[in-house]
């Protein structure tokens, strides 16, 4: 009987030590969830500001490669203003001087011999002098004909000459000939129009041989 509350009392005390030590176990578990939980918020944060550093840090190389891109084409655009002005004032002082301004006039005054000289109305108008000569229509067409083929024999002597002699002394020579064929022209039709085509073949021939260029 005595053994009896002995053994309950030491059945409750070993209940209670079990029951703190359950306690003690659960509030260390829970602690350590806590603790768990603590950690993986704050990694879930440092995570996400990288994150976050990382997206700025690639929006501001975004930002800096585009004004780099921006400066670059300004600068381009800049150097070829530039480029285009030089090439205006080089072009300014190369046509300023003497040297070009003389090729520059002789060209032209050259060109207005050409058309001044009568070319084209002696070209269009052959058949039509031809018939004033005298000649048939249907033989005026044919040595119209043939009137192209003078100029063309005039363009074969100066090509075999200009290397040789020289663009100036081609186009004088040309100009010595055009001239006294042109006079015997006008004067072939005052006197008699049937002396007309002479001239006018000596005219082409002598024009293909330096002022057709």
């Amino acid at each position: 009987d005595n053994s009896s509350p002995q053994l309950e009392e030491k059945f409750l005390l070993i209940a209670n030590e079990i029951e703190s030590i359950q306690k003690a176990i659960s509030s260390i578990s829970s602690n350590s969830t806590q603790r768990h939980e603590s950690n993986s918020t704050y990694f879930r944060a440092q995570v996400d500001e990288h994150a976050q550093i990382d997206h700025h840090h690639h929006h501001h190389e975004e930002d800096v490669q585009e004004i780099e891109h921006h400066h670059h084409h300004e600068e381009e655009e800049k150097g070829r203003e530039e480029k285009d002005q030089n090439k205006k004032i080089t072009l300014v002082k190369r046509m300023s001087t003497l040297r070009v301004q003389r090729a520059l006039w002789l060209g032209i005054g050259i060109q207005i011999l050409t058309q001044l000289s009568g070319i084209n109305a002696a070209m269009y108008y052959g058949a039509d002098i031809c018939i004033d000569a005298g000649l048939p229509q249907e033989t005026s067409i044919w040595l119209a004909c043939g009137l192209t083929f003078a100029q063309l024999i005039g363009v074969k002597i100066s090509l075999s000459t200009v290397d040789i002699k020289g663009r100036r002394f081609t186009l004088l020579r040309s100009l010595l000939c055009v001239i006294p064929c042109l006079l015997l022209l006008g004067i072939a039709f005052l006197l008699d129009s049937s002396l007309a085509v002479l001239p006018l073949i000596g005219y082409l021939i002598a024009f293909g041989s330096g002022l057709s260029g």
